[in-house]
């Protein structure tokens, strides 16, 4: 372990074996963090938090302070934060709202620079936020999702597994998996590229795009096509698609 001399790290605090911490950062009472991660200057970390192994948090990265909601009373919450993440410059993560609520990051996510977590936020894995990506409460994002820079998401706001949102673009209803949102609460199409990435098939994905053609650019009322979806054999990746847009409590993204 080690400690930087002009670093405040407090006595109550959890260090594991190898936890680098840089200069000037601030580690609080009740923070537990996992053997290697790397800490750099100017940070502030407060409990109650638990950072996992193998993580790399940048300088001035802000993570566990109190909730930014005017419903906040003062209740005990966390942030729990996984393995391997690269969390970096000015990041800020708050803790949940409500008492003994969490606001949660996987593993192996890249948080980019000025990206917000706010309270009470579920990430998955590997999901990237790039520069300035800012994410209000309660927002979920699936694993493998891209959200690029200076996108806004709106709170209880949904976003499907391997979705992307393109540069500057803004949601207040649901993304569903896969989909690339453009401009606002708009869809433009599967984000194929980064489903090749992951390693789908051409099969998988040519069934994707066929069922989206089915969901969206059909004259038959998308209640009716789910049902029918509902109703035929489907894959797994598929199946995925069709489940999030039935469920979804807010309504969805649509092409324009």
């Amino acid at each position: 372990m080690s400690v930087h001399s002009t670093a405040i790290v407090s006595p109550k605090a959890n260090l594991s074996d190898g936890v680098e911490i840089g200069p000037y950062t601030v580690v609080g009472e009740d923070v537990t963090i996992g053997s290697g991660t790397k800490i750099a200057s100017h940070a502030v970390i407060q409990g109650p938090a638990e950072i996992g192994a193998q993580n790399r948090i940048g300088v001035g990265a802000v993570i566990g302070l109190d909730p930014q909601d005017l419903a906040y009373r003062g209740e005990r919450s966390f942030v729990k934060i996984g393995d391997h993440n690269d969390i970096r410059e000015y990041v800020q993560i708050h803790r949940g709202t409500k008492e003994g609520s969490v606001t949660t990051v996987g593993n192996h996510n890249f948080l980019l620079g000025f990206s917000h977590v706010a309270h009470n936020c579920q990430i998955g894995d590997y999901v990237i936020l790039a520069n300035g990506a800012l994410l209000a409460g309660y927002a979920q994002v699936g694993n493998y999702a891209f959200i690029s820079g200076h996108c806004l998401v709106h709170q209880f706001c949904r976003i499907g597994e391997s979705a992307m949102m393109r540069g500057g673009s803004r949601i207040s209803l649901d993304l569903p998996p896969y989909c690339v949102a453009d401009d606002a609460n708009t869809i433009r199409g599967i984000n194929s590229v980064g489903l090749e990435r992951r390693g789908f098939t051409s099969a998988s994905i040519k069934e994707i795009k066929r069922i989206y053609k089915e969901l969206f650019h059909s004259k038959i009322p998308l209640s009716e096509t789910i049902k029918t979806l509902k109703q035929t054999p489907l894959s797994p990746q598929a199946s995925l698609l069709v489940d999030f847009i039935q469920t979804s409590p807010r309504g969805i993204c649509r092409p324009q």
